[in-house]
């Protein structure tokens, strides 16, 4: 609930006297500095099933830039790629939504002057990594989840809602990043390998992976 009428004409007198503040661009994900994850299939698509989240209260993500779909999609772009010369490789997205959930704001007279915090942005995202291989008849299968979320005052300006979504979508998929390359280690190491090598349709010229390090880096970004 907005703020009593004493303290609006103030608020008025101020914004008149206050300098616009420059506007905060969305965050423009870049994975590119955590080096590859090379797998051992001829292909990798993407296959994007978050669209079935409902585009009405209490969901936002379609509301807000950039899209936690799209910040996957280009996770997988930037840390992902196919080296090998059979199978297929599919990062599933089951799940990219962002919710926005009440909370609760005083109604005490010392409440009335003063911005409190009073609802909260939470984020979540789930990803699926499945591999095939007629080698064998390999299959791989890694999933990883992240959430987080971030309060916003009331009447949030646009800089204050921008910002918060920002640092959201920033700690989500850094926290992605470290549970799925965790999971595709555990889960899928047989399509892990360590860097491309020549081609020559042989599988075991790919150099496989040392499960004893980080595939790439798993720091944030």
């Amino acid at each position: 609930m907005k703020k009593l009428f004493l303290i609006l004409g103030l608020g008025v007198a101020l914004a008149g006297c206050a300098a616009e503040p420059k506007p905060i661009a969305p965050l423009a994900p870049d994975f590119a500095s955590l080096g590859k994850i090379y797998i051992d299939t001829q292909d990798m698509r993407i296959l994007d099933r978050s669209y079935s989240v409902p585009k009405w209260s209490p969901y936002v993500g379609h509301d807000l830039q950039p899209k936690l779909a799209d910040a996957v999609k280009r996770w997988a772009d930037d840390r992902l790629q196919a080296v090998g010369m059979m199978g297929h490789t599919t990062l599933i997205i089951k799940d990219a939504s962002v919710s926005r959930q009440l909370l609760p704001v005083s109604t005490e007279l010392s409440g009335m002057f003063t911005r409190e915090q009073a609802y909260k942005l939470v984020g979540h995202v789930e990803v699926t990594v499945d591999s095939q291989s007629p080698v064998n008849n390999m299959t791989g299968i890694a999933t990883a989840n992240a959430a987080h979320y971030v309060t916003l005052p009331e009447d949030p300006t646009a800089n204050e809602l921008q910002a918060a979504y920002n640092a959201l979508v920033t700690k989500i998929m850094a926290d992605l990043n470290v549970n799925l390359e965790r999971a595709m280690r555990d889960h899928m190491p047989r399509f892990l390998v360590a860097a491309p090598q020549q081609q020559t349709g042989d599988p075991a010229m790919m150099a496989p992976v040392d499960l004893g390090a980080p595939v790439g880096s798993s720091k944030g970004w």
